[in-house]
């Protein structure tokens, strides 16, 4: 059983009591709990999102004028997308031997 539903538990207890001034402060305290709660999950989320993308930067390098991702051995990737904005980009090959990226442009000769 998890917080939120202990506060229900005892806000129904209270309201079974008759005690108006108790069940006003029970239900103030349920408010502040499930406030908590929502924070909670929103710390773990963007705790998450935080560590995916520290994984993420941890596992790009930089060689040949672009980005390349070690884990699976991929690339290439647009080197201003990612320095600036942190967002591997696939550069596509150009009808004159070199690669680009479709969003900013770059090209490099990979």
């Amino acid at each position: 059983m998890s917080v939120v539903d202990d506060v229900k538990t005892v806000v129904s207890l209270v309201q079974k009591m008759d005690n108006a001034a108790l069940y006003t402060q029970i239900l103030e305290l349920q408010t502040k709990v499930q406030g908590l709660y929502m924070e909670n999950m929103d710390l773990r989320k963007a705790l998450s999102e935080k560590e995916q993308r520290l994984k993420l930067e941890d596992d790009v390098y930089f060689e040949h004028g672009a980005y390349w991702r070690n884990s699976n051995n991929d690339g290439p990737y647009c080197v201003p997308c990612w320095d600036d904005k942190r967002k591997l980009m696939r550069l596509t090959p150009t009808s004159f031997g070199g690669v680009s990226c479709n969003i900013c442009h770059y090209m490099c000769d990979e």
